[in-house]
């Protein structure tokens, strides 16, 4: 039902879909596209034997074609932390709204976008008679401190946001949206987006405890036998 609605409504921004504290999502395909792209950036640093990885990389690989193949656009989807800039904006303005339903959804969005690290500095010009590493200490000396963490780490002072225009393509349309549900399976697009969401954080969690390491602590001989899982017998 939720999506035939959908079809027989004009498909606005922040506007209800049919599940509680959920609103529609202002730009569903890059936001989708830019998490799965940086969640299979994170999983190819994991050894490629891990189970984890394997299974992890089918799925977001199947929701990054799926939802690439919807209304292709000459715009370049953009990378996490250059759409992070778009939405830190639109939630902070968001998040003043009189209306109740509106500013917790925001409040809940900006949880997400404010982890994203900001976009790395951009490459350091070269001038004439001057070699890469000249020019990026030029640049480190003019725009960062002593104290300034690696790229990557690095705050958002050091890159001024406000001076960054990300281009974004046209909206979905409310059949778009449906397509790309249908082929997707798994509920609206705006759950896709917060699975996609629960998936980047497992994938980094994976990699900072990595898992795939052997244990510090050994297990003693037959310590899990009797949780092992045997087939049940009966008569036949």
């Amino acid at each position: 039902m939720r999506p035939s609605l959908r079809l027989l409504t004009a498909r606005a921004p922040f506007t209800p879909t049919g599940l509680t504290g959920v609103l529609t999502h202002p730009q569903p395909k890059p936001t989708l596209m830019a998490i799965c792209n940086q969640t299979l950036s994170v999983l190819s640093t994991l050894p490629p034997h891990s189970v984890y990885r394997q299974s992890a990389e089918s799925i977001t690989k199947s929701r990054l074609a799926a939802i690439s193949s919807i209304a292709p656009s000459s715009i370049p989807a953009p990378d996490l932390p250059h759409l992070a800039v778009v939405f830190r904006r639109i939630l902070a303005e968001l998040a003043t709204s009189p209306s109740e339903t509106k500013k917790l959804w925001a409040q809940a969005q900006l949880q997400h976008w404010t982890r994203v690290p900001p976009p790395a500095a951009a490459a350091p010009e070269i001038l004439p008679n001057q070699t890469i590493d000249q020019a990026s200490s030029v640049t480190s000396q003019a725009d960062f401190t002593p104290e300034t963490p690696a790229m990557g780490t690095v705050s958002r002072e050091a890159v001024d946001e406000d001076q960054i225009e990300v281009p974004l393509e046209l909206d979905m349309t409310a059949e778009e949206v449906s397509e790309a549900e249908g082929k997707i399976g798994e509920g609206l697009i705006e759950e896709v987006i917060e699975q996609a969401w629960a998936e980047l954080r497992c994938a980094e969690a994976m990699k900072e405890s990595a898992v795939w390491e052997p244990l510090e602590v050994q297990p003693e001989e037959g310590q899990w036998v009797a949780f092992e899982r045997t087939p049940a017998e009966g008569k036949a």
